[in-house]
């Protein structure tokens, strides 16, 4: 049976993802191990799509549609993965027999041609994720906003007690560098005006043009 593009549009849309973003793919055992032996190319490329498909899933490490009466899984139709993964069914039926002879994949099959399948050994290959989720959520609680250079914390010790002001942050390079032109601008203007009489000045100009 084939799918047509409507019918893969509307299997596309029903299928309900969670937040996980990646998987974890071990690179040694990828590149060195049994896999890249017992697998062809195109078989290779459909075990990463399953392992892709078992992190999005609702129930993280099974590819299934939901439960039914008693809590039964309600396999997906191999016509709707196959829609899924772009692909002959025939091919991808023989793939999931080959994964399950060779031990990578679980395949149950509720009713005929409908799959659920399970990735062996999900939570010993992928568990860094939930580690990483835990640590994530504990990072974004406790991250804050970056002081400001210049800025005066204010510290509140319990409720009704007014706001202490604590000792400002020390002055930049640039603050200082700054200061210092001023300062001696001050003397230099103080100096330059010591003594000075307003008065006087004006009165020794008039004496000294009748000269």
């Amino acid at each position: 049976m084939t799918v047509s593009n409507t019918d893969y549009n509307l299997l596309c849309m029903s299928y309900k993802s969670t937040r996980r973003q990646w998987v974890k793919l071990w690179v040694n055992e990828w590149l060195d191990g049994t896999t890249r032996f017992e697998l062809t190319a195109a078989q290779r490329i459909v075990w990463v799509d399953l392992l892709a498909l078992a992190g999005r899933s609702r129930f993280p490490g099974f590819i299934y549609a939901g439960t039914g009466e008693g809590e039964k899984r309600v396999g997906y139709p191999i016509a709707y993965l196959a829609g899924v993964l772009q692909m002959d069914e025939v091919a991808l039926n023989n793939t999931l027999k080959l994964l399950l002879d060779k031990g990578h994949i679980t395949l149950e099959e509720p009713v005929p041609e409908q799959y659920v399948i399970g990735i062996v050994n999900w939570e010993k290959y992928q568990s860094e994720y939930l580690r990483q989720k835990a640590y994530r959520k504990v990072t974004t609680k406790t991250t804050s906003r970056l002081p400001v250079e210049g800025e005066v914390e204010v510290e509140v010790d319990g409720e009704g007690e007014k706001p202490r002001a604590q000792t400002p942050r020390a002055m930049s390079h640039n603050q200082i560098m700054k200061a210092n032109r001023l300062e001696k601008e001050a003397v230099v203007a103080a100096e330059v005006n010591v003594g000075s009489n307003p008065a006087q000045d004006l009165l020794d100009d008039l004496r000294a043009k009748k000269r």
